[in-house]
């Protein structure tokens, strides 16, 4: 592989993960004799995805420092109970608040026994998932969690994922924002700032040279 190509690839790896994506699309609508590729499982692959992948995006930020969180599902899950069962309630709005408060919390409580009291992220993590999740388990079988028909009419519920643009659901847009944002700041600003200190270093280390 020439430089040029090994640079590319480095500096753009979702290259390769959008070409995979592409490939086994292919490979399940051939499979399915175009089925698959149909408007409707497409909406809802759209949805169920996006979804998970704005979760990844955070998980490799997490990754990226050396640590791991193997709670994010179960955080994901306590933030989902959270706005469905206020909406009906209060409101799309405050639910929102309600569940971004939720994964805050559980995001400060992980990052206190990790930082703070130097406690594997593994255990840790590891610790919340069963606790969280033994809460969702206790409140789905104790209470019904569903979107009312008043609730998905409301603007803050569709404009956060519940609703369409164009065919597309808005929850594939706001993961694609999110892709974007994350490109910037991981693969382009810190990138840059990575080159040019490892250009100053030399002038530094040749500047302390004694005479």
């Amino acid at each position: 592989m020439s430089p040029s190509i090994r640079n590319t690839v480095r500096r753009h790896p979702e290259g390769i993960t959008i070409g995979l994506v592409i490939l086994i699309s292919l490979a399940f609508a051939v499979i399915t004799q175009g089925g698959w590729v149909s408007i409707g499982n497409l909406q809802s692959i759209s949805q169920v995805t996006a979804v998970l992948a704005i979760m990844a995006f955070g998980e490799a930020m997490v990754i990226a420092t050396g640590e791991i969180d193997i709670s994010v599902g179960s955080v994901s899950g306590i933030g989902a109970l959270t706005f469905l069962g206020l909406a009906p309630m209060v409101g799309s709005g405050l639910a929102l608040l309600a569940a971004i408060a939720c994964g805050i919390f559980i995001g400060a409580l992980n990052g206190v026994f990790v930082a703070l009291l130097g406690l594997p992220s593994l255990l840790v993590t590891l610790g919340t998932l069963f606790l969280f999740q033994g809460i969702g388990y206790a409140a789905t079988s104790a209470f019904s969690f569903a979107a009312t028909d008043a609730v998905r009419q409301e603007l803050i519920y569709n404009t956060v994922g519940g609703g369409n643009i164009a065919g597309v659901n808005v929850a594939a847009i706001w993961a694609l924002i999110v892709l974007v944002v994350l490109q910037l700041i991981v693969f382009e600003t810190l990138l840059e700032i990575e080159s040019w200190l490892s250009a100053e270093m030399p002038l530094q280390d040749q500047g302390a040279q004694p005479r």
